[in-house]
């Protein structure tokens, strides 16, 4: 797992990491590094990609600068091992998230489709809406498929069933768990 150390908006980083070190996770399966911006560089981002052994690029963004822009120069060029790319735009390609920063974002897409980028590239989507945003704004797209967060399935699953035996629901009263990066974007309000 290559990543940033910090949240775009933060001037810090995570607290408790190593930064621009590889390490294990806990249990050592997972090797990672969190990069700092003044190694946020072509050339290192390179010889961080070859550095590891891998078999499959999963790219979790569409925008990106360090993780997704860097990289696919790199695999343009054939910088890196021309293997299976993945991309998960995460909601960044829908109507609602183009608004922001329309223009800067309008532009990256165009340079994205004119450069051939992301020509074959497959594309891990979480809806059929998401589809549609990702075909509409990405030419030469070899296959998006969904994968949708919770399968529909498991919902009506007997395995879910203990968890609505524990639950008393209250009339008119909704109870909420959000998981997500806090930023404006989102919506949220302090309550």
């Amino acid at each position: 797992v290559i990543c940033e150390d910090r949240l775009p908006t933060d001037k810090e980083p995570y607290k408790n990491i190593k930064i621009d070190k590889w390490q294990f996770l806990d249990d050592e399966s997972v090797k990672i590094i969190y990069v700092s911006p003044s190694k946020r560089r072509l050339s290192n981002l390179r010889k961080l990609i070859n550095s590891v052994e891998y078999d499959l690029i999963f790219i979790n963004s569409f925008f990106s600068p360090f993780t997704t822009f860097l990289f696919l120069w790199l695999y343009r060029f054939k910088k890196i091992k021309q293997l299976p790319v993945i991309i998960a735009p995460r909601g960044e390609l829908h109507k609602g998230a183009l608004a922001s920063k329309s223009i800067k974002k309008y532009l990256y897409i165009k340079l994205i489709n004119l450069s051939r980028l992301m020509v074959n590239f497959e594309w891990l989507v979480t809806d059929a809406q998401e589809k549609k945003d990702v075909l509409n704004n990405i030419n030469n797209v070899k296959e998006a498929f969904i994968c949708e967060d919770i399968p529909q399935d498991s919902i009506n699953s007997d395995s879910w069933s203990h968890l609505t035996s524990r639950i008393k629901k209250k009339s008119c009263h909704v109870r909420f768990v959000y998981i997500s990066r806090i930023l404006e974007k989102k919506g949220l309000q302090d309550a």
